[in-house]
């Protein structure tokens, strides 16, 4: 899904703005952090990790190896319906109660949709020698920083194996999604690429089907 804001001014004239504009810059960085983030909320891993999840040995496919799933007794988070904000939003003690629901449920979501496999488990490696096609780990930067050459951005992102995501998106789809801001022409003409190509891509070859079949 590629949102257009309308009277958007053109990627050039948002980075002209950008570098020259201290108060532009501030603002703009204030509401993109907003719109998708690359870690969680106000849950750590730890104890989502202890909340939702177990270890055991998979043996299936020769060398046992630790792997992860649903604690047992646990609910996936993404199998349940979020709950109604309080209606009007007038008492504000109940308001900012909710959101914080809000966050520590899209953290469980999050957890349990967007993390992709350590161990590179799900078909995911390509080419020889065998590089992620999901680009994970990604580089981890703990503030967002600017080049002040070229106007290009680069978000904060705090967990390597996360891709960036919407925590009310997440809250109200209940899934995996990736949400990515498009500051350039390239960047665009790249998202509608692959967009096209996943909407159009042909049925899965033998060779990928005992793939993901084995993966499962």
């Amino acid at each position: 899904l590629l949102l257009w804001l309308q009277g958007s001014v053109s990627p050039q004239e948002l980075r002209d703005r950008l570098l020259s504009d201290a108060a532009f810059e501030a603002a703009l960085l204030d509401w993109l952090e907003q719109c998708h983030q690359g870690q969680f909320s106000i849950t750590t891993e730890v104890d989502l990790a202890a909340e939702l999840e177990e270890e055991y040995l998979d043996s299936r496919f020769g060398e046992p190896r630790v792997c992860t799933r649903l604690k047992a007794g646990a609910r996936d988070p993404a199998t349940v319906l979020p709950s109604c904000p309080p209606l009007g939003f007038d008492d504000s003690a109940a308001r900012d109660g909710w959101y914080e629901d809000m966050l520590r449920d899209s953290d469980r979501v999050i957890f349990m949709s967007n993390r992709h496999d350590k161990h590179h488990g799900k078909g995911c490696w390509r080419g020889d020698p065998p590089v992620c096609r999901a680009r994970f780990p990604r580089d981890l930067l703990h503030r967002t920083e600017i080049d002040r050459t070229t106007g290009a951005i680069r978000f904060r992102h705090e967990h390597k194996w996360l891709n960036t995501f919407n925590p009310v998106l997440a809250y109200l789809l209940r899934c995996n999604h990736d949400v990515t801001c498009l500051l350039s022409g390239t960047s665009v003409k790249a998202a509608m690429a692959y967009v096209t190509d996943y909407v159009t891509k042909t049925k899965l070859t033998t060779e990928t089907f005992f793939e993901t079949v084995r993966s499962v």
